[in-house]
């Protein structure tokens, strides 16, 4: 039955149900949902016991089965986890975002705004900045930096009050990012905290030598 409801065979989960003794797990529940097969969500919802988990809004939520992330805030009690967010915002899906922040209390991590600052989702981490509250790290902004993000870098730097951490600077450079490092090395305090990382660098392997 988990695998027919996975599929959307909703009349092969009927004859099943009605044939057979096995039943099936949450699984059914939650992959019929990943797969968008509204019908099978809802008639397993009606007539079996075992429901689901937060894995199924979070398919849904992943997957944009929006008609089916609908249906099941409004009708099951699972939600999800944090982790829907994150994962939303690491593929760049600002509605899904906007949507679990608009009807969804679970929220996000710090993962979320890394995951959108290492892909370049400019959109979505104004939004985290702006709406969820997600402040510019320096684990996301070193994430921009790493992967040649420079509008995402700018952005962030431009919001927070604290110089960036030399580690942005560093993978920028070692990335050939050349633009990234111009941009911040444009900044005393960013200039100050690399002079200051690059020192300890280099005292370290004198020490390592002696």
């Amino acid at each position: 039955m988990d695998g027919a409801a996975r599929n959307g065979y909703l009349e092969v989960v009927k004859w099943l149900n009605e044939k057979r003794t096995e039943g099936c797990t949450t699984a059914a529940m939650d992959n019929a949902a990943s797969n968008g097969h509204l019908e099978v969500v809802k008639w397993l919802h009606e007539n079996r016991t075992e429901g689901c988990t937060t894995a199924a809004l979070e398919g849904a939520v992943i997957n944009s089965r929006a008609k089916v992330a609908r249906w099941l805030n409004e009708n099951r009690s699972e939600g999800c986890t944090t982790a829907t967010m994150d994962k939303a915002a690491g593929l760049g899906y600002l509605g899904a975002v906007k949507w679990l922040n608009e009807n969804r209390s679970e929220g996000c991590s710090p993962a979320a705004m890394i995951n959108a600052a290492s892909k370049g989702f400019l959109d979505v981490v104004m939004y985290l900045l702006s709406k969820v509250d997600q402040p510019a790290t320096n684990a996301a902004i070193s994430a921009a930096a790493e992967n040649g993000h420079l509008l995402v870098v700018k952005y962030l730097h431009e919001n927070r009050s604290e110089p960036c951490g030399a580690d942005a600077i560093i993978r920028a450079k070692k990335n050939g990012h050349c633009r990234i490092v111009q941009l911040l090395l444009e900044h005393e305090d960013c200039r100050r905290v690399y002079k200051e990382e690059a020192a300890k660098t280099m005292a370290e392997k004198r020490a390592a030598l002696t």
